[in-house]
Order: C-alpha cells, then structure tokens, then sequence
C-alpha cells in the first residue's frame, strides 16, 4: 500500500505541475488519500502505543486529503463530475505542486524470460539478490538489462527482489536475435534501482543489490555453454554512469568504483571483506547500489560494448 500510495502521488504531482490531465490527478489524488487513511488506521490499530496524533502517518494523510479537497474547489466540481472534466487547469491548483522532478513514475511489472536459451544462443546468466543483513528500510531492489538496439536502448529483463527474498535468485535471459555487424559490438546495460519504506529516505543504508557472477553464455548442445564475457572481471572496461530523479540527466561516476552519491558498481570477491553484506552462498559478485547520499536519489547503470566475436572489449 505505502509504495502504491508513493508512486501515486508522485505521478500526480508531476501533472499538476505540468498544469493537465485533472481527471488523472483526481484518480490518483483521491486513491492515494483513502490509502494514505487506511494505512494510518492500520498503524494505530497495530502500534497504538506509540501512535502519536500529528505524527508522519497522520500528516500523510491530512496532506493528501486536503490535495483532494482543494482539487475539487479550484474546479468547481464535484467527485463525480471531475471524471470527466477537459476545462481550462486552475492556475491556482498547479502552484501548489511540489518540484516535480524528471522522473516520469509509472507502474512496471516484472519481464522475465519466456524461455530457456537455445543451442547457439547467446545469453546472460547471473544471479541476483540483496544484502544477507537486511535493512529494516528495505522495500526492495530492481534489477533490469538492456540491450542497445534499433538506435534506442530495449529493456529485456526486469525483476523486482524484495525484503522477504532471501539468498540468490538464478536468471538466464536469453539475447535474442543478435545480427552482429562488422566493427559493430554490442551494448548492453546492467542496471539497478532501489526502494524504501522509510518517511526519510536518509534513514536507509542503500547497500542492497548484488549482481551475481554475471556473464554472457553461449549454449552448447551439453545444456550448459562457453562463457564468452565475464562482467565481473571485465568492470574497469565498463562505462559506469547514475540517473538522479531530480534531473533525469546521466552522468558519469565522479570516482572510479563508488560515486560521491553513494553509487556504487564494484566486483566483491569471495574473500573480500564486502562479502559479508552480499547474499548467501558466497560467490564472485557486483555490489550495485543506488545513488543515495544527501537527497540525491536515482538509478545505477553499467554499460559495456562487447564484440561477441573476440571475446575482447571494442
């Protein structure tokens, strides 16, 4: 319910400062306050022990129902002829957005595989989990890989691990056609976002995504394959930039292995003294952390050019 309400808001946020769409703000303003109640009702109910009245959860709520009502008298109208309403946006409605950002919020699911790789395919093959301590922040992480094709980059797996996940998760996705082209690698991303349930989003450490042992496979007869790629050793050749949702703009990591946000993209050995933060059972890993360092809050992304062919980086 928090991450529904969050995302909610957030997206109606963004068009009330673009100044459209008011029954979409409706929708989502109206939902977001009767869950924002609902959860604040569920908190008393649960911890009326420390439940304090004014406290973050009762603000949360007051604020958003209040949103709804003053929708509704900048308009005129009523909850149900708002629905339908295409007049001019209330000037006076838009100032109270809040800075929106450049993140355009929306709901995504998961996109896994449909199939195993064939004989001859090329795939990636990795693991993916979150910290073996678990903060208590932690909503969870969102790993995702992109292949850069038809001029535009295409998201070809997407997998959202949460809290309650334990251990590593084992994922081969296939890489479709792949149509190599003279002096032509391939481009690929590894990228990672994560998310919280904490009112202040400096509580959290942020140190929750690992990428396990990740490398490119080309499937033999055996079901098993030749390792063509190996991310893992092959790091410093990789192209390690951030996505901040305040701005939208990437740019480059300001340090070589951990971004001054608190962005990090750094393999982990078994031996090394980080494993103990990666999931259980050890292995070669990327630690993949999300920017989180003073209020700049955003994606991870590594992305490498790889000719298949040779083996070696373009």
């Amino acid at each position: 319910m928090h991450a529904d309400t969050a995302l909610r808001w957030r997206r109606a946020n963004t068009l009330i400062a673009s100044g459209k769409d008011i029954p979409a703000i409706w929708e989502d303003i109206s939902k977001a306050a009767e869950q924002a109640r609902e959860s604040e009702l569920l908190y008393y109910y649960n911890h009326d022990e420390d439940y304090t009245i004014g406290g973050k959860a009762a603000q949360v709520a007051t604020s958003l129902t209040s949103l709804a009502e003053q929708l509704l008298d900048k308009t005129g109208l009523t909850a149900d002829q708002i629905q339908g309403f295409n007049g001019p946006f209330p000037e006076a409605f838009r100032k109270l957005a809040q800075p929106a950002g450049a993140t355009v919020w929306d709901k995504l699911t998961d996109l896994v595989p449909a199939r195993p790789a064939r004989i001859g395919e090329v795939s990636l093959r990795t693991s993916i989990g979150l910290s073996n301590l678990i903060d208590y922040f932690c909503l969870g992480t969102v790993f995702s890989i992109q292949l850069h094709r038809s001029d535009e980059w295409q998201t070809i797996f997407r997998r959202a691990v949460l809290k309650k996940d334990s251990g590593w998760q084992e994922w081969d996705v296939p890489l479709g056609p792949m149509e190599e082209k003279p002096g032509e690698p391939l481009r690929l991303r590894l990228v990672t976002d994560s998310y919280t349930r904490a009112h202040d989003r400096n509580w959290p450490t942020w140190k929750w995504g690992f990428w396990g042992a990740p490398c490119l496979v080309r499937r033999d007869p055996s079901g098993q394959g030749t390792v063509l790629y190996d991310f893992c050793s092959e790091i410093p050749a990789g192209h390690r930039s951030i996505v901040l949702d305040k701005d939208g703009v990437a740019r480059d990591f300001d340090r070589e292995s951990e971004d001054s946000t608190g962005a990090m993209f750094k393999a982990i050995e078994p031996s090394a003294a980080e494993q103990e933060n990666a999931p259980l059972p050890a292995r070669p890993c990327i630690a993949a952390f999300a920017p989180y360092r003073n209020g700049a809050f955003g994606i991870t992304l590594a992305e490498f050019e790889i000719g298949l062919r040779s083996t070696k980086k373009s």
